[in-house]
């Protein structure tokens, strides 16, 4: 539904000047991301509907058209998940029409959410962006996450169980292949910053109802515990979690070029097998072994949600007693050590 305190004012189809809040979170993008890096290419800008995105695309446009540059690079994509019925369809007429009166070339697709977990809902997503990228010539996906999602994902993951790897959150930057990368302009922008900014464009969005049901672990978290934290312990909360998660960024940047001369360990790697020689693995220090795992299970696109910082522990633990042994973990994986060896086996595909 979209928000009855804002008017659908016309969107100009030239550079429209930017209010106050918008020019602080226009610097703000421009200082991570300069529009050097992104204006000269054809760009996707994900949107849902929502404040963020919708934010994002309204900045994003504003910036190109400031530049002075004939006509926008960007292309407007939206993935209807059908998990709302007729709420999702108006979700993607709101932003066929944003992307009609920017002038904008508008890309949908539309999922099957039949029995399709979270994290499958999520690798379409993502498939689809990547395909709609490569046939467009795109050298860059944008997508709208902000600052509050940073401090969620952090919590979320810390809940769960994540290391270091997981403490870092949201990059803001990944490389997707040799031409083709995503980022995320609004990462170090708050919420509220942005819902300001939208009633300074005089732009409506979509509200997903559903994202204030705190039965659902990161809602709860959303709307329940960090105001409370915040009001215990006052605002510099949020501060001290963006700091853990820049701090553990780094510390993995640090891990991974650790890891290179391991990468030899690895006797095979195929869509559902890697083998290591564990043998030589033993030695290595635990926290390397555990970083190695991660990142080429991350690398073969295997299920990584419900995989926790116990478990890594337990496969570290195998590889260096070296005691033959076989563990089912999530995600149907079968990690096997015998004669030396580690093999860890998809039974399914990813």
């Amino acid at each position: 539904m979209t928000d009855p305190c804002l008017t659908d004012g016309d969107v100009k189809k030239e550079a429209q000047p930017l209010g106050p809040i918008s020019i602080q979170l226009a610097a703000r993008i421009s200082q991570r991301f300069p529009l050097s890096l992104w204006n000269p290419f054809t760009t996707i800008v994900a949107v849902s509907g929502g404040a963020d995105s919708v934010a994002m695309l309204r900045l994003l446009d504003s910036m190109s058209r400031s530049a002075g540059e004939a006509s926008s690079r960007l292309r407007v994509a939206h993935v209807n998940h059908g998990l709302r019925g007729i709420e999702s369809d108006k979700d993607e007429a709101f932003v066929r029409d944003l992307a009609e009166r920017l002038r904008l070339p508008f890309h949908s697709t539309r999922l099957s959410p039949d029995q399709s977990s979270e994290e499958s809902l999520r690798d379409q997503r993502y498939a689809f962006l990547t395909q709609l990228a490569h046939q467009t010539g795109a050298r860059l996906i944008a997508f709208g996450h902000t600052a509050d999602d940073q401090v969620e994902t952090v919590l979320f993951r810390l809940f769960r169980g994540t290391g270091i790897s997981g403490l870092a959150g949201i990059h803001a930057t990944r490389s997707i292949d040799a031409n083709l990368s995503l980022f995320r302009p609004l990462l170090e922008c708050r919420r509220a910053e942005i819902e300001e900014s939208l009633r300074e464009f005089n732009q409506p969005y979509q509200t997903d109802h559903s994202n204030s049901d705190s039965r659902y672990s990161r809602n709860f978290i959303r709307h329940e515990l960090l105001p409370n934290l915040v009001q215990r312990f006052g605002p510099q909360v949020i501060q001290s979690v963006e700091r853990l998660s820049g701090q553990a960024e780094e510390s993995e940047a640090y891990l991974n070029s650790m890891i290179s001369p391991l990468r030899a360990k690895l006797i095979e790697q195929s869509p559902k097998v890697l083998r290591f020689d564990a043998k030589s693995l033993a030695t290595e220090p635990r926290i390397l072994i555990k970083q190695l795992l991660r990142s080429i299970w991350k690398e073969c696109g295997w299920p990584q949600q419900s995989i926790t910082y116990e478990h890594w522990n337990l496969i570290a633990e195998q590889i260096v007693k070296l005691e033959n042994a076989t563990t089912i973990l999530p995600g149907q994986v079968r990690c096997e050590l015998k004669n030396g060896e580690l093999i860890l086996s998809l039974s399914s595909a990813p």
